[in-house]
């Protein structure tokens, strides 16, 4: 059932992303007891959209069934989020503009274009990329102009709330977290990788920049427990339709170590949108982003990072004892002071016992203690096939 569900969903994908008819053997499999599962799977991944476009277009939805229901309102709520997320972006946009501030687009906003409609690359919110500098400045402003409200400020992103509801990100880091030295010190010079648009403040990435940026997108998502399909359906259009020069993009994957997990992912994004053979490692990526989600899942992100720290012990210690730079994202100051490590390891430990932190890391303990030898062993078989072992 599950192999039936899987052949369905990326026929149908490789249906909407490429164009090619539908082979008549899944036609076949396509019946109405497939349906529910298939609209989980498709929902769970954000493409349920794609998938009942597809099934729509071919006449292969029973008219007035529950699942019929079920996946056109996912392709109508796709067209009323772009309309959304359309709008408010022109309105930021109209903000950035007149107080002169540079910005960059990131991640939906800059692939929805590869696809064959946009409102096929659907995004939960919107990205943008500012310098720190301009920051208060632009809120300010959101605030006075545009009635948005301010929810939330961490170590790389402001999060804004427009009045219609729509989540705004203005990023002034690409750095969300310290999964690799070399990786973030690429990513930390983002503005030296773009190029102005003409009689505007946006700017724009250099292709072999926007490719490796994506890639270490994906490769920081797997240590939340996956990424889900839709960035490996962007791998493929990225490869297939935009410019850019592949061996510096590998250059500086290979600067950034993360040459093999492009690798790994580009194989199987050519495994579901060109239909090739599974390998047996390609088959552990793909059971690992499947489960996983489009937001990875609590149990995967133990997997991933106790299999990446080496066992159980160094894997609990690591969710204490946190390096130093990782901590500098937490608590500002260590940048500037890294002598006060100690007295903020001890206010690390406090957080975990008495505030939010506690709970969360009992539960990630407790699935720790789940996960048998055969598993531990699976996801240090798929990190290293991965190359994202320290």
């Amino acid at each position: 059932m599950e192999q039936k569900i899987s052949t369905i969903f990326f026929e149908l994908i490789r249906h909407t992303i490429i164009g090619e008819d539908i082979n008549n053997d899944v036609i076949a499999l396509i019946t109405p007891d497939i349906l529910p599962a298939l609209f989980t799977l498709s929902k769970r991944h954000d493409l349920a959209h794609l998938i009942g476009d597809a099934l729509d277009k071919n006449g292969l939805l029973p008219k007035k069934s529950k699942e019929e229901k079920l996946f056109l309102n996912e392709r109508n709520m796709a067209f009323y989020r772009l309309a959304s997320i359309n709008y408010e972006y022109e309105r930021l946009c109209s903000v950035l503009e007149k107080l002169h501030v540079n910005y960059l687009p990131l991640k939906g906003l800059a692939i929805r274009y590869l696809y064959p409609q946009k409102w096929m690359r659907t995004s939960a919110d919107i990205d943008v990329l500012l310098n720190k500098s301009d920051l208060e400045l632009v809120v300010n402003e959101l605030v006075k102009t545009l009635n948005y409200t301010s929810q939330e400020t961490d170590a790389y992103n402001t999060i804004m709330v427009s009045p219609n509801g729509v989540h705004v990100e203005l990023h002034f880091d690409l750095i969300a977290k310290c999964d690799s030295l070399s990786s973030n010190k690429i990513l930390s010079n983002v503005w030296k990788n773009v190029t102005k648009q003409e009689n505007s403040y946006c700017y724009k990435m250099s292709g072999e920049y926007f490719y490796f940026y994506h890639v270490a997108h994906m490769a920081r998502h797997m240590f939340k427990g996956g990424c889900g399909i839709k960035p490996f359906i962007d791998l493929w259009l990225i490869n297939e339709k935009y410019e850019f020069n592949k061996e510096k993009a590998n250059a500086l994957l290979e600067e950034g170590g993360l040459i093999k997990f492009e690798n790994a992912c580009y194989t199987l994004s050519k495994i579901w949108l060109e239909n090739e053979e599974y390998t047996k490692e390609a088959t552990m990526l793909k059971n690992f982003v499947i489960d996983g989600g489009v937001f990875g899942s609590s149990q995967n992100e133990v997997l991933i990072n106790q299999g990446k720290k080496g066992g159980r012990a160094k894997y609990i210690l690591s969710r204490i004892f946190m390096p130093v730079e990782e901590m500098q994202h937490r608590y500002n100051v260590l940048k500037k002071h890294k002598w006060l490590y100690p007295i903020f390891v001890v206010l690390r430990c406090f957080e975990v016992v008495f505030k939010g932190d506690s709970k969360r890391i009992k539960n990630e303990l407790k699935t720790s203690a789940q996960i048998t030898s055969d598993k531990q062993q699976n996801i240090e078989n798929l990190i290293d096939y991965l190359g994202l072992k320290n």
